[in-house]
Formats: C-alpha cells, structure tokens, sequence
C-alpha cells in the first residue's frame, strides 16, 4: 500500500493516482484485525486469515501508520500500542528493537521520515540507526573470528528468514544477525 500511496502522490491528476486512490478506499483495515488487536499477514479464500499477525517489532510501522491514516477504513488508535516493541538487544555497545533482516528496520523509512519523532515507546530513527550499526559491526566480528569476507566495507547481511520474528517462514534462520554468536561459516542453522 505504501508503493500505491507513492504512485497516487506522483501521478496527481491521472488515470493511475484515480486507480491508487480507489485501491486505498477499499482497503479494509479494520477487518484485517480478525478480531484482535493486531493486523493478520494475509487472507486467503479457500483457509482464512493467516496463522501469522504483525504483533511484533518488524517492518510493521508502515503498515500501521497508513492503517491508521485511512480515510475510509481507519484502524482504532489501539492498535498502534497493541504490537510488541521486543526483543531488546544489546550489540557492540548499540541497545535496539530487533528483528533480524536488516531491511525491517529500513523499509519504513523509505515513506516516512522518523527523524526527531519518538512515541512512547521508542525514537524509530535511532532504533534504527542502532540495528544498522550494530549489524555492520556484527559483520565484522564474524569476519575476523572466522576468515570471511566481511569488513568494514562489506558488513552488512539483509534479508533473512528468522525464528524471532513472526511469520509463515519464521522457524528458519538462514543468516546470521546480532546478537547472535558468531556462526561458523557465517552461517546460522
């Protein structure tokens, strides 16, 4: 939804920004919920709602935010405080909400701009920034404990599939993440 928000924005006044906004009216947050509190990841005609929920720290913000923002389906203000903001790690010295894929803690920057906004729960830029440093230097110690080729240069792992966080493919790990021990071969099983 957020790429569809960024079409409507840059199309104003065409047939696609037209398509992007009746896109956004249907959308059903609120039904989403299922009943709870937090967001499902999915619906399916022939099983239902997905086993699977955004409850916890994730890339989540963003779903969240325009969830809350909708002009024809908003969802109730609770559910922003309804998912958990954990685990809360400790990395190379850098404390952070963490949900290993790099790119969790990224993606919602790339529509909002979290820079000197905090709620009461944490400031999401500096989580962030944290996650990001505390990956890179994670890359690092695991390059030097086991002759691999991450440096300062190249020290940063993104995409992963993890047990801690939420989700249908969230009972393997296939790389490594702070503050895991370092693997051997860089490789987690």
């Amino acid at each position: 939804m957020a790429g569809v928000m960024t079409a409507r924005r840059h199309f104003r006044g065409t047939e696609a920004a037209a398509i992007a906004q009746d896109v956004d009216d249907r959308v059903d947050w609120p039904w989403m919920l299922a009943g709870g509190r937090t967001l499902s990841m999915g619906w399916k005609p022939e099983g239902g709602f997905l086993k699977a929920w955004w409850d916890r720290f994730s890339e989540l913000p963003i779903l969240y935010l325009l969830g809350l923002g909708s002009t024809s389906h908003p969802l109730p203000p609770e559910c922003w405080r309804a998912w958990q903001r954990a685990p809360v790690v400790t990395y190379a010295g850098r404390t952070f909400m963490q949900c290993p894929p790099l790119f969790v803690h990224q993606y919602p920057h790339a529509w909002i701009d979290f820079r000197h906004k905090r709620d009461a729960f944490a400031d999401y830029w500096q989580n962030s920034v944290d996650a990001t440093l505390a990956h890179r230097q994670f890359c690092i110690d695991v390059g030097v404990a086991h002759h691999l080729p991450y440096s300062a240069a190249r020290a940063i792992l993104t995409a992963a599939r993890s047990r801690t966080c939420s989700g249908p493919n969230a009972a393997t790990s296939s790389l490594p993440s702070p503050p895991a021990p370092p693997p051997i071969g860089g490789r987690r099983t």
